[in-house]
């Protein structure tokens, strides 16, 4: 009984992890494609799409926050398995700071774009960047602050946060996916509008803080926070 009882209590939590792996994974094919177009028109003279001719004009900040972006989102969700934290500690804390890093660099790289690159999107993408970039920037601070502190379930809440936010345009495009089956994939003559980007974009960063809120409110109920 108290095997059964443990594994409906577990398997939630498995669920969310395998579900967040799956998409770190589609965030950062994208990364990759987006990094190998660039690539592609930069070093054998395939004509750019127009965003991709943005980056290309200054390719250093997409390439600090699609790089270090890709690492971020693929590693993270394994930080939080309390079994791999409880087995290898010293892994734990070596990666913990590793990804610091990389997030900080994928962070200010995308604040840096958003405020210097051609508006796309319109202002839903521009302030949706604007507020949960710096929503990442400050749960960093307050996770390491914790950390620094040993207030382990401050530090372990305040991370879920950043990853959460950090995974905005990863929902986005989750999102897009059927709503694009629905009305119609983007084609060069039927781009849909930088209003209807900009909200999509908005609301998946909104899905995400919705759901990391519930998740703790979950742990506090549950007494596991």
């Amino acid at each position: 009984m108290s095997t059964t009882f443990q594994t409906r209590r577990t398997m939630p939590r498995w669920m969310t992890t395998t579900l967040l792996v799956l998409l770190a994974a589609l965030s950062a094919v994208a990364a990759i494609v987006r990094l190998i177009q660039m690539a592609d028109a930069s070093f054998f003279g395939a004509t750019p799409s127009p965003d991709n001719a943005a980056y290309l004009a200054a390719p250093v900040a997409p390439v600090l926050h699609l790089l270090p972006g890709a690492v971020f989102v693929l590693v993270a969700p394994f930080q939080f398995i309390p079994r791999i934290r409880a087995r290898w500690p010293r892994y734990h804390r070596i990666m913990g700071r590793v990804l610091v890093a990389f997030a900080l660099f994928a962070t200010i790289s995308a604040l840096y774009m958003n405020e210097t690159h051609p508006e796309f999107g319109g202002p839903g993408k521009y302030w949706g960047n604007l507020i949960f970039g710096a929503a990442i920037l400050i749960s960093l601070f307050i996770a390491i602050r914790a950390i620094r502190r040993k207030d382990v379930p401050t530090h372990r809440a305040w991370m879920m946060r950043c990853f959460a936010y950090a995974m905005g345009p990863a929902t986005m495009r989750l999102v897009a996916i059927p709503v694009f089956a629905i009305i119609g994939f983007p084609t060069a003559d039927n781009m849909p509008s930088d209003i209807f980007i900009g909200n999509l974009v908005f609301f998946g960063f909104l899905i995400n803080a919705v759901f990391v809120e519930w998740l703790l409110w979950r742990d506090r109920q549950s007494g596991t926070a």
